[in-house]
């Protein structure tokens, strides 16, 4: 937490949270499954502001990272809202952790 935050506390309105749900993996390909997992957590959860589906970047079996992103941008076409995919540049679950560290006032 920064200085400033920390001495303004509770003299400055609480700003509102934004929840975040990340979905990681190395997704080569991107099955069914995957999607499944995917709508039903963004149906179960609406309070879910923005869903971030990390794309691993090893290739795995002869499908590339560009291959899965490219898969994932399909099955956008049928998700309840917008989700933002991103491809990892690290391990995605490293990249899980890194985005809740640098996120502090974000629900992940």
């Amino acid at each position: 937490m920064s200085l400033v935050k920390e001495i303004t506390k509770g003299l400055l309105p609480e700003e509102e949270k934004k929840t975040v749900g990340i979905y990681a993996g190395g997704f080569k390909p991107p099955t069914k499954g995957h999607f499944e997992v995917l709508k039903l957590a963004l149906e179960e959860n609406p309070e879910i502001d923005e869903m971030l589906v990390l794309i691993g970047k090893k290739e795995r079996g002869g499908i590339s990272q560009e291959e899965s992103f490219k898969i994932w941008q399909i099955y956008s076409k049928y998700l309840p809202f917008k989700v933002k995919y991103i491809k990892s540049t690290v391990a995605p679950i490293r990249e899980v952790y890194d985005y809740a560290k640098e996120n502090p006032n974000t629900e992940v």
